[in-house]
């Protein structure tokens, strides 16, 4: 049984865009503020917060925040230097073994009895987002950049780790000539922007050749938990209390669901989906409990019979054209149950510490328990990600 890890991470070195493109790196210091640790989680809703509202919740932050702030404010070369050698023990936790070296992680794979792993960003993550919200004319070189680093780093090795590939849909040309560069590269897949780009949502018509050019490429849009932030009403944090930072913080995590939902939504109710059959959309690491409830509600059951519906019914497009990958611990029975088994494929994480290096074992029992037949394992573990990435079998 081959065995896929369809969501697992690069933990780039806080240098990754030094080391591939140090003028814009250079760039960037001088135009980008001070980096909060809050706003990764809670960003857009941080943005929008009244002056001293945004300064209390900054202040009330305990001192994991004030860490993350450090490590992405500081020198970066100091920083790393201090990771390697564990002086900083809290940022060593997310670089283990493997983190971005390949002959590491190759080692961590073999001995985890995985063949293969899709490899997404993380710190290169943070460097987006902030790009994005404060220097967006830089953004596609920036997202140029991580795609350079991810697939210089794994050059050679994209038979068992797969770079994904970072993207802007802004100009939609310069998003499908991207696309074609980054394939070419060993790139399987992207990360879907879950923002609108260029006033423009991600269903509207300009963005068909990039649909288009996905399922030509084989290139799977991947819509992940760091790509964006919970957005609420910022008054909501605003309770007078001392915690006003750690409750807001709590409760942005708790909303993280509508991060996934209002993207796919965008793709599913507009007919994206539905005019481009052969397009399969991977989401990862937002849970699979959520599933249920906003497909009920996608339409046309419930108050969605009030208005006409053009497309195939909702749960045909999401069982056929949506994939999930869980966290360990998560369960995954149920949804498999729901959906079919094609709409459940393995993750590890690694090397978050919500992920796991044992992750082929923690999904056993449960599966073992549920009585879940040999076909519908291997459909789980591997044979899925087969059909989805166009791997060979």
């Amino acid at each position: 049984m081959k065995i896929i890890d369809v969501d697992a991470h690069f933990m780039e070195p806080l240098t990754w865009l030094d080391d591939i493109n140090q003028p814009l790196a250079d760039t960037l210091d001088n135009r980008l503020p001070p980096a909060q640790g809050a706003e990764f989680i809670f960003g857009e809703v941080l943005a929008n917060m009244p002056d001293d509202l945004h300064d209390r919740v900054i202040g009330s932050l305990d001192g994991r925040q004030g860490l993350i702030a450090q490590l992405m404010n500081g020198s970066r070369r100091e920083l790393m230097a201090k990771i390697e050698s564990g002086e900083l023990p809290f940022a060593s936790i997310m670089y283990q073994k493997g983190a971005y070296d390949v002959a590491d992680r190759l080692e961590v794979i073999e001995a985890s009895g995985i063949d293969m792993q899709i490899l997404n960003p993380t710190v290169a993550l943070g460097t987006l987002q902030r790009v994005r919200r404060f220097a967006p004319d830089l953004y596609a070189d920036v997202v140029r950049s991580y795609n350079d680093w991810a697939t210089q780093t794994l050059a050679g090795h994209t038979d068992r780790l797969v770079p994904i590939a970072a993207m802007t849909f802004a100009d939609p040309d310069w998003a499908v000539a991207e696309l074609r560069r980054t394939r070419d590269l060993g790139c399987r897949g992207y990360l879907l922007p879950l923002y609108p780009e260029a006033g423009k949502a991600l269903a509207h018509e300009d963005n068909e050749p990039i649909w288009a050019a996905s399922v030509e490429l084989g290139m799977v849009p991947i819509v992940h938990v760091a790509g964006g932030s919970v957005q609420f009403d910022p008054l909501w944090c605003a309770t007078g209390r001392e915690d006003e930072g750690r409750a807001a913080f709590h409760m942005a995590s708790s909303l993280n669901a509508q991060i996934p939902q209002i993207p796919l939504s965008n793709l599913v109710v507009n007919g994206v989906l539905d005019r481009h059959p052969d397009l399969k959309v991977l989401c990862s690491e937002f849970g699979l409990s959520w599933v249920p409830g906003w497909l009920e509600k996608l339409g046309p059951s419930g108050i969605g019979f009030l208005m006409p519906w053009p497309y195939r019914p909702p749960r045909e497009i999401v069982t056929e054209q949506i994939r999930f990958s869980p966290l360990r611990g998560q369960v995954v029975c149920p949804l498999l149950d729901d959906l079919g088994p094609q709409s459940v494929l393995f993750a590890s994480d690694y090397p978050h510490p919500e992920g796991s290096a044992n992750a082929v074992e923690d999904f056993r029992p449960e599966l073992d328990a549920a009585g879940t037949s040999s076909e519908v394992v291997e459909a789980f573990y591997g044979a899925n990600a087969v059909e989805l990435f166009k791997l060979a079998s």
